[in-house]
């Protein structure tokens, strides 16, 4: 199919998906006509301008409620050290605890990088009564989470990360945002954050749209998909060590890193001598 033909396939496509309300079928085609350099309708270019006003319009609303928000936690925290300042007293060291910590754990023989969490439960569990200290370390599978819930503590973390935890299966991803919504509603602080990490191939394919260079989509799928877990975007960052958002193949990609990204000049070789490995490994 000629270029003209495909271009006016496409603009007549759009056409019907905006009459039929289909705006996900009517970006992909705007976007496969932007790519092929076809000259935009009026339509079509109507439609990439309203996209933009959509997004600037969103982060318009999220920057003042954030702003807000700001205010009233500095309004808040003068309060507490005018409080503070009445109430004030001098801070000394607990030398209970600084005797605890080197006679149980000779701190004179050990890296102060020794294991933190094996630090903390052995001190913990040394003392006769409880301290005021919280610590959690469980690992578990997020569909036990009926099981699990009330291990949660109530309106405690100032944040949540959810880290590459996201599903493409329909049923799969519904059920884990229900949790990760229950999660959120329950456990975090009024005004808290959360932060959320997903590979770019996994975002873009779970709402069936290729990876592109065009950001005003970019931003329209991470509103949609931050959207979908009840929450309002305040920023997001897009992270690669490449140059494009593009995909490439691996053979591409080792040049690249081989080219352009510093050397594990000591990992590589441990790698290559206890796990059989041959090429070379990059940061």
């Amino acid at each position: 199919m000629n270029k003209f033909i495909a271009n006016w396939w496409r603009s007549q496509q759009f056409k019907l998906a905006i009459s039929r309300g289909n705006t996900r079928q009517a970006m992909q085609l705007l976007q496969e006509m932007q790519k092929s350099g076809a000259r935009l309708s009026w339509l079509e270019k109507l439609f990439r301008d309203k996209l933009q006003l959509e997004i600037y319009s969103q982060q318009y609303k999220q920057e003042v409620k954030s702003l807000k928000n700001k205010l009233n936690d500095a309004l808040q925290e003068l309060e507490n050290i005018n409080t503070q300042e009445q109430n004030s007293q001098v801070l000394v060291p607990e030398q209970e605890f600084i005797e605890s910590v080197y006679k149980n754990f000779n701190l004179k023989y050990h890296d102060l990088q020794y294991r933190g969490l094996q630090f903390w439960r052995r001190y913990i569990e040394s003392r006769k009564t409880l301290i005021n200290a919280y610590f959690r370390f469980v690992t578990d599978d997020i569909f036990n989470f009926n099981s699990q819930s009330s291990n949660l503590p109530e309106d405690f973390f100032d944040f949540i990360i959810i880290s590459h935890c996201f599903f493409l299966e329909s049923q799969k991803k519904q059920q884990a945002n229900s949790i990760y919504q229950e999660i959120i509603n329950t456990s975090i602080k009024r005004n808290g954050y959360v932060i959320l990490i997903i590979q770019d191939k996994k975002l873009f394919k779970s709402y069936d749209m290729p990876r592109t260079e065009d950001i005003s989509q970019e931003q329209y799928i991470v509103n949609q998909f931050v959207s979908d877990l009840d929450l309002e975007l305040v920023w997001y960052r897009y992270l690669t060590s490449r140059d494009s958002r593009k995909p490439c193949s691996a053979i591409e990609f080792a040049k690249f890193a081989d080219e352009k990204l510093p050397k594990q000049l000591y990992m590589t070789s441990l790698i290559q001598k206890y796990f059989d490995q041959r090429h070379n490994y990059n940061y």
